[in-house]
C-alpha cells in the first residue's frame, strides 16, 4: 500500500534565475506525518495521524533544474486533507544581502485534497517578492515579526531596536514550555543588530537539547556585528551547550553591550560567558553583571573562552565584569574576565571585581599575559576611576567611552557605563 502521493509540479517565471539546480521548499499547514509511525488500516489523515498538531506547518524541500525559466520536478507528499494550500518558495541571496528576493507559488485543495498512492500535476508561474534586509522592533510583537523573518532567511535580515522592550510575559520561542522565551536556533550571517541604547529584559531560557545554547544569538559569523544592546535580569541555562548573554560562537564584533541576571553551564567541553562563550572575533567595550557558572567547563565574566581558528584570534578590549564566576573543579578554568584565553588570542586593558575567582584569566596558554594586565578594582591600588581611564584610552577611535555611573541604585553592580562619542 502506498503511503505518499506523487505531485508533479512546472513552475515558470524563472528566467531571471537562470539556469542551473536550486532548492525549492514545499510547505503546508497542519497534517504533518510522523514518518516511520503509521498504522497502515486507516486512510484519512486524521486517522492515519492521530497525534498531528494541526497548527504546525509542515515541508518537504526538493532539488529541481531550472531551464529556460521553467522548474520541472516531482515531490513525494503524504496524504494532505482538502482545504489545505500548498506553499511553493525559493530564495535567493541569503548571504550578500543585497538583493534578497523570494520567488513563490501557491496550489490551493480547495476542491479536493492528496490521497496517497496518487498522481497529480501542478502548473503555475511563480510571483517575485523582493525582501527588506533590515527591519525595526520597538515592542514584542515587531520582535516576533524580525525573529520569524530572520529565521526563514538563515539570520540575514539588520535590527535596530528603537524602544525598551520586556520580555518576562513574552513567548518568541514557540515552545510553551514555560523554560524559555527565546528561541535557541537564531544565528547572524553578515547582519548588525543595534540595540539602540535600549534593553531587552527577562530572556529567559532552559535548554538541554543537543547543541542548544542558552544565549540570544548562537553563532555570528565574521560579518555580523552585535552593538549597543543591553539585556537586563537574564535566566540563561544549558546542559549541552554554550551559555552567554549576547552571543554564543562569535567571529563576529560585539561592542557597546551589557548584560545582567544569571548564566549557567552545566555542558562538558563547552564555555559560558557574561557577554560571549566562545571568542573568535572582537569583544570590546562590553560589562557584565549577570553571576556566571560552568559546571562542565571554562567559565568566564566577559567571555568564556577567548580563542583562535585558523588565521582568526579572539580579542577582548576595554571590558569589565562584576559578576561572580565559577567554573568546573578539575576540568574547567574561571577567571573575572575570561575563562581560558588559547594561543595567540588578545586580552587589552580589562578589568573585573567579582567572587568566586582569584583572577581575571583563568588560563592563559602561550600568550604571557600576566594578571597586571587584567587586574582585579579592590578600591583601593585599583580603582574604577582609574579602570575607565585605562579602558577609555584602549578605545580611542572606536566611538565608545566609559562614565561613572551616578546611579546610587545601580553603580555597585555597574560603576561604569558606556556612552557614544564622536570617534
Amino acid at each position: 500500500r502506498h503511503l505518499t502521493a506523487i505531485v508533479k509540479f512546472t513552475l515558470g517565471g524563472l528566467s531571471e534565475v537562470g539556469n542551473g539546480e536550486i532548492e525549492f521548499k514545499i510547505t503546508w499547514q497542519g497534517g504533518c506525518p510522523p514518518w516511520g509511525v503509521l498504522d497502515l488500516t486507516k486512510y484519512t489523515v486524521a486517522e492515519m495521524y492521530p497525534d498531528v498538531d494541526d497548527s504546525q506547518e509542515c515541508f518537504v524541500n526538493v532539488f529541481a533544474n531550472i531551464i529556460d525559466g521553467t522548474a520541472t520536478f516531482y515531490a513525494y507528499l503524504p496524504p494532505i486533507d482538502q482545504g489545505k494550500t500548498l506553499n511553493i518558495s525559493y530564495s535567493r541571496n541569503y548571504y550578500n544581502k543585497t538583493d534578497i528576493v523570494d520567488y513563490t507559488a501557491q496550489v490551493n485543495l480547495n476542491e479536493k485534497g492528496i490521497e496517497a498512492g496518487k498522481y497529480y500535476r501542478a502548473e503555475r508561474t511563480v510571483t517575485k517578492n523582493q525582501i527588506s534586509t533590515s527591519m525595526t522592533a520597538g515592542n514584542v510583537q515587531e520582535l516576533q515579526e524580525w525573529l520569524d523573518v530572520s529565521r526563514k532567511y538563515e539570520g540575514g535580515i539588520d535590527l535596530t531596536l528603537t524602544a525598551d522592550i520586556d520580555l518576562t510575559n513574552a513567548d518568541l520561542d514557540g515552545y510553551p514550555n514555560n523554560q524559555s522565551n527565546w528561541p535557541s536556533d537564531l544565528v547572524l550571517n553578515n547582519v548588525t543588530i543595534d540595540g539602540g541604547g535600549h534593553t531587552l529584559t527577562g530572556l529567559k531560557m532552559n535548554v538541554s537539547g543537543e547543541g542548544e545554547a542558552a544565549t540570544m544569538f548562537g553563532y555570528a559569523d565574521e560579518n555580523s556585528v552585535v552593538k549597543n544592546l543591553h539585556l537586563r535580569n537574564v535566566q540563561l541555562s544549558s546542559s549541552s551547550y554554550f551559555a552567554a548573554g549576547v552571543v554564543a560562537d562569535n567571529y563576529g564584533t560585539v561592542s557597546g553591550c551589557s548584560v545582567s541576571g544569571n548564566i549557567q553551564s552545566t555542558a562538558g567541553g563547552y564555555a559560558a560567558g557574561g557577554v560571549v562563550a566562545d571568542n573568535i572575533g572582537t569583544v570590546m567595550a562590553c560589562y557584565n553583571s549577570a553571576d556566571v557558572s560552568n559546571t562542565g567547563f571554562n567559565a568566564g565574566g566577559v567571555v568564556g573562552q577567548n580563542s583562535t581558528y585558523e588565521d582568526k584570534k579572539g580579542s577582548v578590549r576595554a571590558c569589565y565584569s562584576t559578576g561572580a564566576v565559577s567554573a568546573a573543579t578539575g576540568t574547567g578554568y574561571a577567571g573575572g574576565v575570561i575563562g581560558s584565553n588559547l594561543m595567540n588570542a588578545t586580552v587589552t586593558a580589562c578589568y573585573w571585581s567579582g567572587t568566586g575567582v582569584t583572577t581575571g584569566i583563568g588560563e592563559d596558554i602561550g600568550n604571557n599575559i600576566v594578571e597586571s594586565q587584567v587586574p582585579q578594582v579592590n578600591g583601593t591600588t585599583v580603582t574604577w576611576s582609574a579602570a575607565a581611564q585605562a579602558m577609555n584610552t584602549a578605545l580611542n577611535g572606536s566611538g565608545w567611552q566609559y562614565v561613572e555611573n551616578t546611579d546610587n541604585a545601580t553603580k555597585e553592580k555597574e560603576p561604569l557605563k558606556l556612552q557614544k562619542v564622536t570617534p
